[in-house]
C-alpha cells in the first residue's frame, strides 16, 4: 500500500502527468502514518505445493469471472 501511494504521488509531479488524464490530488501518503508491524512483515517458511497454487488459481479465476458478470449486469450509473 505504502508504495502505491508513494506511485500516486510521484505521478502528478512527474514529467509524464501532461499526457495523462489521469490525476490522484495526493498531500500525502496515508498508509506512513501507520507504524510497521514487524512480526507481520516476517517471510514464511513454506510455499504453496503444486496443488494448492493450482486451487488457489482456480478460485482466483472464478473470482474474477464473477466479478466481471456483475459488471456487465448491472445498471449504469445515471
Amino acid at each position: 500500500m505504502h508504495a502505491a501511494f508513494n506511485t500516486g504521488l510521484q505521478h502528478d509531479k512527474g514529467p509524464k502527468k501532461r499526457v495523462s488524464d489521469t490525476y490522484f490530488d495526493l498531500k500525502i501518503n496515508p498508509v506512513s502514518f501507520i507504524p510497521k508491524q514487524r512480526h507481520a512483515e516476517k517471510v514464511g517458511e513454506r510455499y504453496l505445493d503444486k496443488i494448492e497454487l493450482k486451487k488457489f488459481l482456480h478460485l482466483l479465476n472464478q473470482a474474477s469471472r464473477r466479478r466481471s458478470m456483475r459488471l456487465e449486469t448491472s445498471d449504469p450509473a445515471p
